[in-house]
């Protein structure tokens, strides 16, 4: 795709915020493990199941995944209503019904994007164990995140889908 362009500066203040979300991200994780595989040393030699916790302690790591879930759906519902409200002032100001086409458009692009990126198919994560119905609904809403990205990052890109036409037009010329 010759027409999109990227361009990207990099200035000392990028790189130092950087460092420390990589520092954060990878080293607070890090820490946990070596304390979690200090203090339980003997249940990770015998792990046959990839969760090594039963019982109480299962929510050693169940505690910190649901809070995280949990703020990050927070989030994701803030967005929309913010979404939604700026879709409403929008609409308001003009009558116009493409717009509103338009507006839907993007809100369904927005919330594709959103649900994979803040996790918020992780929701039924932490309550597995409980049922067989939300261990399939876990799978099935995990298992449909690249179409998430498929549908969120391809398919309702303008830029993208007019691409995508313009070389099926060029192989079509070119075959005949």
């Amino acid at each position: 795709f010759e027409n999109i362009k990227f361009s990207r500066t990099r200035n000392w203040k990028d790189i130092y915020f950087m460092q420390w979300y990589l520092c954060i991200g990878y080293g607070i994780p890090f820490v946990i493990t070596g304390i979690m595989v200090g203090i339980f040393h003997d249940q990770f030699k015998n792990a046959i199941e990839c969760t090594v916790f039963e019982g109480d302690y299962l929510w050693i790591l169940r505690g910190p995944v649901t809070f995280f879930i949990l703020v990050n759906t927070i989030f994701f519902i803030l967005i929309l209503i913010k979404m939604r409200q700026q879709g409403v002032q929008r609409n308001s100001l003009q009558a116009d019904s493409s717009q509103d086409c338009k507006t839907k458009h993007l809100s369904t692009k927005a919330f594709l994007v959103l649900v994979s990126l803040l996790g918020i198919t992780f929701i039924l994560g932490p309550f597995v164990t409980y049922s067989t119905v939300i261990a399939y609904a876990f799978v099935i809403m995990n298992g449909l995140t690249g179409v998430y990205f498929l549908l969120g990052h391809v398919i309702l890109d303008a830029n993208i889908i007019d691409q995508i036409k313009k070389r099926l037009k060029e192989f079509g010329s070119s075959s005949n």
